[in-house]
């Protein structure tokens, strides 16, 4: 066998078997874990803050229409 395929073949050996360890070695806290987990039960949410919200959306409105009406300062060779 030549010494360079030795040496390629080394190489991706080595990185198959780094690869397989970190393999089993994430998969041991998965098999440990409980089978019966159960997703959480949802909790009655309350309505949002009608006037604030719109309050919130006439600010941001304000402030787009404020920053379109700054003129830009563009010469006369623009």
């Amino acid at each position: 066998m030549n010494r360079t395929r030795f040496i390629t073949f080394s190489r991706v050996a080595t990185a198959g078997l780094a690869a397989l360890v970190c393999l089993m070695m994430f998969a041991e806290p998965t098999l440990a874990q409980d089978t019966d987990l159960r997703p959480p039960t949802p909790t009655a949410t309350e309505d949002p803050p009608l006037l604030r919200t719109y309050f919130v959306l006439a600010l941001l409105g304000a402030l787009v229409v404020g920053a379109n009406a700054i003129p830009s300062r563009r010469g006369h060779q623009d």
